[in-house]
């Protein structure tokens, strides 16, 4: 495991944002981002995590493994067919707040499959940032 200073974890994460082929990130990379993530997410005060997938199921799956893997408690599940939300067919985008454990849904046709990590603090000097795109399975466990 890397030893990291927030200004090195930040740095080596800034170099995935926007990359376009995320399936080619190292074993090696995926457990790097891992760790600077771990160093980083305990020093924002909520992050948002916003997930291209090609569906629902893919998107909620990647979002429980990302929540699980920063050390949230908090699990999303699929929206009820009696729910009051409207759930796009095809390749989405969902968004998820960590402080109001809500989210957003929309259609989502970019070239992007992955999940966006972005670190928010209440105060002006607090870490920020934007993170990404990772892999959809960046936090799944080998079976």
């Amino acid at each position: 495991m890397p030893h990291f200073t927030q200004h090195s974890a930040e740095t080596f994460l800034n170099q995935f944002i926007c990359i376009e082929d995320i399936a080619s990130i190292s074993a090696g990379d995926r457990a790097t981002i891992r760790d600077a993530l771990a160093l980083l997410v305990p020093q924002s005060d909520y992050q948002t995590l916003g997930v291209c997938a090609d569906n629902l199921p893919q998107a909620i799956t990647a979002l429980n493994h990302y929540l699980q893997g920063l050390g949230h408690d908090q699990t999303l599940g699929l929206p009820s067919e009696s729910a009051e939300v409207t759930v796009p067919r095809g390749p989405l985008y969902l968004k998820y707040n960590t402080r109001k454990q809500g989210y957003y849904l929309d259609r989502y046709q970019g070239p992007y499959r992955g999940v966006l990590v972005s670190l928010q603090s209440d105060s002006l000097d607090g870490i920020q940032g934007t993170y990404g795109h990772f892999p959809l399975d960046l936090f799944t466990l080998p079976t």
